[in-house]
């Protein structure tokens, strides 16, 4: 993949980090690293896939929507909670 990107959301505990990331030409996963004394675990809690490889991504302000852009030409809007998409709009 040559378009590395990762955006971390605000803590919902202490002993997490939430973050959306690229994991594959069109996918991105929300991965959540849960931060234990003895271990650091992590785990996809969500993937959003598109048709087509994707050319960038960013979140809404709300945090609610992840707006990711796809090379086929399409803007996706996903939920990120629970990874439905809200909209395809061909730009």
């Amino acid at each position: 993949m040559e378009n590395q990107k990762t955006i971390f959301l605000e803590d919902r505990e202490d002993n997490q980090i939430r973050a959306l990331s690229l994991s594959l030409s069109d996918q991105i996963d929300l991965v959540v690293l849960d931060l234990r004394p003895e271990d650091t675990i992590r785990k996809v809690q969500s993937s959003y896939r598109t048709f087509g490889s994707i050319t960038d991504f960013c979140l809404h302000p709300s945090k609610e929507y992840l707006f990711v852009l796809s090379k086929n030409g399409l803007l996706y809007i996903f939920n990120v909670e629970d990874g439905d998409i809200r909209a395809k709009i061909l730009v």
